[in-house]
C-alpha cells in the first residue's frame, strides 16, 4: 500500500499557524503542541507534514516571503514604476501588509523574516541562512530602484552595489 500525498489544507494551516505564532511571540516560545493546537492537527499530523519545527519554520519563511513578494514588492516596484514613487508604495504597501496582520494576532509583531533571523541568527544555520536568502531577494528590488533613479538622473550618482 502506499502513502497518500500529504494533505495540503493540513499543511497550509500549520505554516499559517507558524506564521501566526512565530510573529506574535517567538520561535523559542512556541512548542509542536501549540502550533497543533492553533492549526487544529493532530501532533502526528504535524511529523507527517514536517519533519521538525526547524523544517516547519523554513516553509513559514518562504510563504512569508510570497506573500511580501506578492502583496508588497511586485506591486511596489512593478516595471516602469518610477523609482521615487516605488519606495513611497513600497512603504504604504508593507504597512498595510503589516497592518493586516496585527488585525489577525491583534498585535503588531512585525516581519518574520527579519524577527525570526535575528532570533535564530545564532542558533540555527538553516533557518538565519532561509532568512538571509529572502532578505537578499527584497534588497534586489531596492538595488534595482536605485539603479534606475541613478541612471535617470533621479538622485546623484552613488555606487548602489555598496551596500
Amino acid at each position: 500500500m502506499t502513502a497518500s500525498p500529504p494533505d495540503e489544507s493540513t499543511r497550509a494551516r500549520l505554516v499559517t499557524s507558524a506564521r501566526r505564532l512565530f510573529t506574535s511571540g517567538s520561535y523559542g516560545s512556541v512548542g509542536v503542541q501549540e502550533l497543533c493546537k492553533d492549526a487544529d492537527v493532530r501532533r502526528g499530523s504535524f511529523y507527517y507534514q514536517f519533519e521538525s519545527k526547524q523544517d516547519l519554520a523554513l516553509a513559514a519563511l518562504d510563504a512569508e516571503w510570497r506573500v511580501l513578494r506578492d502583496e508588497v514588492f511586485e506591486p511596489a516596484f512593478a516595471p516602469g514604476t518610477d523609482p521615487t514613487l516605488a519606495l513611497d508604495r513600497f512603504q504604504d504597501l508593507l504597512y498595510a501588509c503589516h497592518q493586516r496582520r496585527a488585525e489577525e494576532v491583534e498585535r503588531f509583531g512585525g516581519c518574520l523574516l527579519v524577527s525570526l533571523s535575528q532570533e535564530m541568527a545564532t542558533i540555527d544555520e538553516r533557518i538565519r541562512d532561509r532568512a538571509a536568502e529572502h532578505m537578499e531577494r527584497a534588497r534586489e528590488y531596492f538595488v534595482a530602484a536605485l539603479e534606475t533613479a541613478v541612471g535617470d538622473g533621479t538622485v546623484p550618482a552613488i555606487d548602489v552595489s555598496a551596500s
